[in-house]
């Protein structure tokens, strides 16, 4: 394979991620979820749902699947996966290659950490396939 074809492999995963990937929070059922969906709509493609505690700290992750079956009244940390892995931010595409053959998800979270007067902020961004 020439260098041409295999640059892009070493680029930053940053310049694949997408930006309309879905947060909700951790202690919201499954009925106000579903309204808020419908109140804010979704992004293009949907495939998983990152969960948050009121810090915006990710908690865990809500196949879409999950969401459609579970009752209405179950709380989403209780049906959310709490067992996550992320992409971190300094990865490259060809780390997200390796981590979607690796672990079989269709998304990962890439977690943004920025560090300034003493505070740490995170932000997310979505590698999807």
């Amino acid at each position: 394979m020439n260098s041409m074809k295999t640059d892009h492999l070493h680029a930053s995963v940053t310049t694949i991620a997408r930006r309309d990937f879905s947060i909700v929070h951790q202690d919201l059922t499954i009925r106000q979820t579903l309204d808020e969906i419908r109140e804010q709509g979704l992004g293009e493609k949907i495939v998983y749902f990152y969960v948050v505690d009121d810090d915006g700290i990710l908690r865990g992750v809500l196949p879409t699947h999950r969401l459609l079956i579970a009752a209405l009244e179950q709380r989403l940390c209780d049906v959310m996966i709490k067992r996550i892995v992320t992409i971190p931010q300094g990865a490259t595409v060809l780390d997200a290659c390796e981590a979607f053959v690796m672990y079989k998800f269709l998304a990962f979270p890439i977690v943004f950490i920025w560090r300034g007067l003493g505070l740490e902020s995170i932000a997310m961004g979505a590698a999807v396939l």
